[in-house]
């Protein structure tokens, strides 16, 4: 086929075994069905490709684009042991309706170009489920998103997040592991709004010094989500959390603890990590609707708040009661754990709650039922 400078819409897939060519700078191709691919023996150069709005593209072989490829719909490289490219010295456009999926480790490594434009509304999406992926840092995204299985880790801080508009600006941990390492993930703050979510199962890791991303309005954790704070000294911010995990990146480690009372829907926990010791002093109440597991070389002091718990306690590390009440609520709970359960106030709210015979338990203040 030779195209001329004319747009030839094509609503199937479009399979080049033979010889494709373009003869005329305009010349532009829009794929505007539903559900097509770009495949065949040929690797395919276009001049304009157009991914049409409603439009879902998978690409099974590598083809270039040398001037233009605008992603109005979604734009997926299908997964494959050598990552398909789309190469050539065209810019790549995001529309607000468009999504464009990264399946290979890096964003590189599937798209060549060196201009890339994500407009407001867009969305990046790294969808792997057969490798880890590194996260390009040098983007200003207006919607991360985190998808498939693995783990995606920051290459360095991102590029302040879109905030255009009040929509603009959104990380969504959909599933698998966003690990920050000991990056940053901000949102800009020229127009207030965009959000963070993780979903249920899903995981977000928070490393370094730092603590939860910034200048979100929106945040939505899961009941059965994970934040971990896994890197060194650092400030756990007061968010309705799923899982809420304290370890350390490398030696002993303090964690500074909301000053707002806040809800953990699922389990406490504290490991030591690739670290020595974990410690953390609660600063406010917490209502803890599923299980404290304090892990060994880590420390839990109760501050002078109530905390609420109604799953298990497991002490293998240390608990220190200081001023605290501690409610249990949780019928059919139990409490064990080879640590130091020092406990201050405690009050048994409901019945059948055990203690495992090898756990000794102390109480400084007072024990009601």
């Amino acid at each position: 086929i030779s195209h001329r400078g004319v747009t030839l819409t094509v609503k199937g897939n479009w399979i080049n075994n033979g010889t494709y060519s373009t003869t005329s700078t305009s010349s532009k191709t829009t794929l505007a069905g539903t559900s097509q691919s770009i495949g065949g023996t040929t690797a395919s150069a276009f001049r304009r490709l157009t991914i049409g709005a409603g439009s879902t593209v998978t690409q099974n072989v590598n083809f270039s684009v040398s001037a233009a490829f605008n992603v109005n719909g979604i734009f997926i490289p299908a997964e494959n042991t050598t990552p398909y490219l789309v190469s050539g010295a065209g810019s790549l456009t995001v529309s607000a309706t468009g999504t464009l999926h990264v399946k290979a480790a890096t964003f590189s490594a599937n798209y060549g170009m060196t201009t890339i434009a994500l407009n407001a509304g867009s969305t990046v999406d790294y969808s792997a489920t057969l490798t880890n992926q590194t996260v390009r840092n040098n983007l200003t995204y207006s919607t991360l998103r985190i998808s498939g299985a693995m783990v995606k880790t920051l290459g360095g801080n991102l590029n302040l997040l879109n905030s255009t508009t009040t929509a603009a600006g959104r990380i969504d941990v959909a599933a698998g592991t966003l690990d920050l390492s000991t990056f940053t993930a901000n949102r800009g703050t020229t127009v207030i709004g965009g959000s963070i979510s993780v979903a249920n199962n899903a995981t977000l890791r928070i490393g370094g010094s730092n603590t939860f991303p910034a200048n979100y309005t929106s945040h939505s954790l899961s009941l059965t989500s994970t934040v971990e704070y896994y890197g060194l000294a650092q400030a756990v911010t007061p968010e309705s959390y799923g899982n809420l995990t304290l370890s350390a990146s490398s030696g002993a480690v303090v964690k500074t603890m909301p000053s707002t009372d806040f809800f953990i829907y699922g389990n406490l926990t504290s490991t030591i990590g690739s670290g020595t010791g974990v410690s953390f002093t609660a600063a406010s109440n917490m209502q803890i609707d599923g299980n404290v597991n304090i892990g060994a070389a880590t420390t839990f002091n109760g501050g002078s708040f109530t905390h609420e718990v109604d799953g298990n306690w497991v002490i293998n590390g240390t608990f220190t009661g200081a001023a605290s009440t501690v409610n249990f609520g949780g019928p059919g709970s139990t409490l064990s754990g080879t640590g130091a359960h020092n406990f201050n106030n405690v009050n048994i709210l409901v019945t059948n709650i055990t203690a495992a015979a090898n756990t000794a338990i102390t109480i400084a203040g007072n024990l009601a039922t």
